[in-house]
C-alpha cells in the first residue's frame, strides 16, 4: 500500500492483525525514545534501550518496503513525508528556542544547527537527524534494488562497515547522509525478516524470535561496564552493539508481525495513536528543554509522562487538520466514517504494494 493510501482497519486473522502489531511496537519504541532521553545519565536505561529504539524504525521500513516503485517515486514520497515535516519542524523548534531564550540567543549556533543538521544540531533538534537519515536510506535502498544480489549486499554490507571503522567521522557529514549508509542494513533486517516469514522459514517464528530476544537483552545487561551501545546520530557504531541492535530488532519485528489476531477496536486505536509519531519525534525534546531532567524537583517517571503524552496529545490533534501533512508526514485524518486512518510517516508501511 502507498503512503496517503487507507489500509482497511485490523481485523482477526488478517494482515491487518500484522499491521496492528506493528504500530504496538512502533509505540514501544517511541516510548523508549522519550525514555532513554530522559534517564540520560543512567547506564542501564543505556544498555537497555540505546542501540534499538531508533534504529528498529528502519527495520520496520524496511520490512515494509515497497516492491514495486521507481527511484524518483521513492524520493517523492519520501520528501512529503519526511523532508516536508524536517523543513517545518526544524524551524518551529528554533523560533520556539528563540521565543524561550532571547536574551542569551546564540544566532549562529542555531543557524548552523539548522543548516547543517544530523549530528550538528543540539536539543532541541535531537532526534531532527532521523528524517534525513531515513530519506538518504529509503532512497538508496530504492537504488540497491535494481542492482544485482551481490552488488546489493556489498554496498549494504560496506555502509555498515564504514561506519564501525569511520563513524564518528562520517557522521560530521551533514544532514546524516553518511550516516544513513550505516541504517541500510536495519532496512535489511527488516525486509529479510518479512520475506523470511512469507516463506515459512523457522528461523523467524515467535519461539526462535523470543529466544534471541531475551538473549540478547541479557547480553546487553551482562557486558562489561566499558560497553558502549550503539549511538547512530553520532556516529556510534561499536560492532558489539550493532550486533546486538541488529538481533534485537529483528526479533521485535519477527515477534510482533507473528501476531495472528487482534481485536479491531484495538488495531484501530493503535493506528490512531501511532498515525503522528513524526511529531512525538520531534517535538518531545523541546519539551524536555522546559522541563530539563534532573535539574527541577519532577520526578522522572512524571518527565517521562509529561514529554511523551504532551506531544503525542498535540500530534492526534494536528493529525486531524490541514497541517497534517506538513506536521505529521501524513494525510489529514478525516472524521470518523468520512475516511480511514492513515499510516504513519515513521516509517511509511508501503511494503504491501
Amino acid at each position: 500500500m502507498e503512503h496517503g493510501s487507507h489500509p482497511p482497519p485490523a481485523v482477526p486473522g488478517t494482515a491487518g492483525a500484522r499491521l496492528a502489531g506493528v504500530d504496538a511496537l512502533r509505540l514501544l519504541a517511541l516510548l523508549a525514545i522519550v525514555v532513554g532521553h530522559v534517564y540520560i545519565d543512567d547506564d542501564g536505561v543505556d544498555r537497555v534501550l540505546q542501540s534499538w529504539r531508533l534504529p528498529l524504525f528502519f527495520v520496520i521500513s524496511g520490512y515494509f518496503f515497497a516492491t514495486r516503485r521507481l527511484v524518483r517515486q521513492e524520493a517523492a514520497k519520501r520528501a512529503r513525508s519526511l523532508l516536508l515535516p524536517y523543513v517545518v519542524w526544524m524551524v518551529l523548534l528554533a523560533v520556539g528556542l528563540a521565543a524561550v531564550r532571547w536574551p542569551s540567543a546564540d544566532l549562529a549556533g542555531w543557524a548552523r544547527a539548522v543548516v547543517l543538521g544530523g549530528s550538528y544540531a543540539p536539543r532541541p533538534w535531537t532526534t531532527m537527524w532521523f528524517f534525513t537519515a531515513l530519506f538518504v536510506a529509503a532512497v538508496l535502498f530504492r537504488l540497491l534494488d535494481r542492482a544485482g544480489v551481490l552488488v546489493r549486499w556489498t554496498v549494504v554490507i560496506g555502509g555498515l562497515a564504514v561506519n564501525v571503522a569511520w563513524g564518528a567521522e562520517l557522521a560530521r557529514v551533514p544532514l546524516s547522509v553518511a550516516t544513513a549508509a550505516g541504517a541500510l542494513a536495519f532496512m535489511a533486517v527488516g525486509r529479510a525478516v518479512r520475506r523470511a516469514q512469507d516463506r515459512g522459514r523457522r528461523w523467524v517464528s515467535p519461539g526462535v524470535a523470543g529466544i534471541a530476544l531475551v538473549v540478547a537483552f541479557a547480553v546487553a545487561v551482562l557486558l562489561p561496564g566499558d560497553f558502549r551501545p550503539m549511538d547512530m546520530k553520532v556516529g556510534q557504531f561499536p560492532l558489539p552493539a550493532v550486533g546486538l541492535a541488529l538481533v534485537l530488532c529483528g526479533a521485535l519485528i519477527a515477534l510482533t508481525t507473528a501476531v495472528r489476531r487482534i481485536p479491531p477496536r484495538l488495531g484501530a486505536a493503535l493506528a490512531t495513536v501511532t498515525a503522528p509519531s513524526l511529531v512525538v519525534i520531534a517535538a518531545h525534546p523541546f519539551v524536555l528543554l522546559a522541563l530539563p531532567p534532573g535539574t527541577t524537583a519532577v520526578p522522572l517517571p512524571a518527565v517521562v509522562a509529561v514529554a511523551f503524552l504532551l506531544p503525542l496529545a498535540a500530534g492526534l490533534l494536528v493529525a486531524r487538520t490541514p497541517l497534517a501533512p506538513a506536521l505529521a508526514g501524513i494525510p489529514r485524518i478525516r472524521p470518523r466514517g468520512a475516511d480511514r486512518v492513515p499510516r504513519p510517516a515513521v516509517p511509511v508501511p508501503a511494503g504491501d504494494g
